[in-house]
């Protein structure tokens, strides 16, 4: 098995596996990695808004952890 940053990935529960699916198909796109991570991971820093209400937080967390290597 392969550990470490970019190989991440999401486990399936129940019915998830579509969505899972699209998440990674996205997370292959050099675009939206680098806004989704790269910036994201800027924005959960500055972002005053509870994350519960942040769409953009909470994509932001997905797309770290699938690429920041600290879940895998």
């Amino acid at each position: 098995m392969m550990y470490g940053p970019g190989y991440t990935g999401i486990d399936n529960i129940g019915n998830s596996c579509y969505m899972n699916s699209v998440i990674q198909a996205l997370n292959s796109l050099p675009e939206t990695v680098e806004q989704y991570y790269k910036k994201g991971e800027k924005h959960l820093k500055v972002c005053k808004r509870l994350a519960t209400n942040c769409f953009y937080c909470q994509l932001s967390k997905v797309f770290c952890g699938l690429n920041s290597g600290k879940y895998s």
